[in-house]
């Protein structure tokens, strides 16, 4: 009986609280059984402590940045930026499993001008709420980032990748280009003057030990509805969906079936049968673009 009791009470608890998955609220108690409970427990603390570590300075100064950017009656705002420098110092700094895994991964492969690391950028507009909702005003974007050469097994877990920005996406929508503007903004915080990572790059401090990371963009993840209104492009209905490839349709476009020369391809999975455009080949598609939107 005094199980089933134990049993009742943390069924009653856990059923008169706002939702949190089985997992969290697992996690959340055992902390509390292990180091008490926070003396500080109301949601304007919580908004206090988060805005503490977005404030607080580091060798590369403080977290949160403002960018400039442009809306769409041409008046310029700020969107908040965690600035990849000084949030990667940060996290370094109060992760020891973190420290371990770089410092593990640049014995692996060192960073250098020759070779820098990869820094990989994802894309997403997240819905919380009723997605279902004519006015959804709590749906954002949120940009993520990390690196390549953490590998695989690393990169499939959330604490491996960093937060850059989120921003709602109201605001998104009121900027001169919307999502590009917003995401041209998020990788110009990577390369900027006296902090750019491809250039300069960042030192690192491992267990005492000083290691240069120097790191440059070398992939993207959207998905069709971001990759759409990233790049400008036509998006999931389009037949030809890949600016960066010459030869690349959709198969239901049937434009394979009738070229009878073999060279268009479609249902491809891997990078050996497209053949690549070239810069002028996209400058005089962007330039054609711009003529055609007049």
């Amino acid at each position: 009986m005094e199980r089933a009791n134990k049993l009742r009470r943390l069924e009653e608890f856990r059923r008169t609280k706002p939702h949190c998955s089985a997992s969290a609220l697992g996690q959340i108690l055992t902390d509390i059984k292990t180091h008490g409970l926070p003396e500080l427990t109301d949601r304007v603390s919580m908004r206090e402590g988060r805005d503490r570590v977005a404030h607080l300075v580091t060798p590369y100064g403080c977290i949160l940045k403002p960018v400039p950017v442009v809306n769409n009656i041409g008046v310029m705002v700020d969107l908040p930026i965690a600035c990849p420098l000084a949030s990667l110092t940060y996290a370094l700094e109060e992760s020891d499993g973190l420290r371990s895994l770089f410092k593990h991964r640049l014995t692996l492969k060192p960073s250098s001008p020759e070779d820098p690391w990869t820094i990989v950028l994802y894309c997403d507009e997240v819905t919380p709420g009723n997605p279902l909702a004519n006015l959804n005003r709590r749906r954002f974007h949120a940009f993520y980032w990390s690196f390549i050469e953490l590998g695989t097994e690393a990169l499939s877990h959330e604490e491996s990748w960093f937060i850059l920005m989120t921003e709602i996406s109201t605001v998104v929508n009121c900027l001169q280009g919307g999502l590009s503007a917003c995401f041209a903004a998020a990788v110009k915080a990577f390369f900027r003057d006296g902090m750019d990572m491809k250039r300069g790059g960042l030192t690192l401090s491992l267990d005492g030990q000083d290691t240069k990371l120097l790191a440059t963009l070398g992939s993207v993840l959207l998905d069709g509805g971001a990759h759409k209104y990233v790049w400008g492009a036509r998006g999931d209905g389009a037949s030809k969906f890949c600016i960066l490839c010459n030869n690349l349709w959709t198969n239901q476009s049937n434009i394979v079936a009738e070229d009878g020369t073999n060279l268009l391809r479609c249902d491809v999975i891997t990078v050996d049968g497209l053949e690549a455009a070239s810069d002028i080949e996209l400058r005089t598609n962007m330039r054609y673009l711009q003529q055609e939107s007049a």
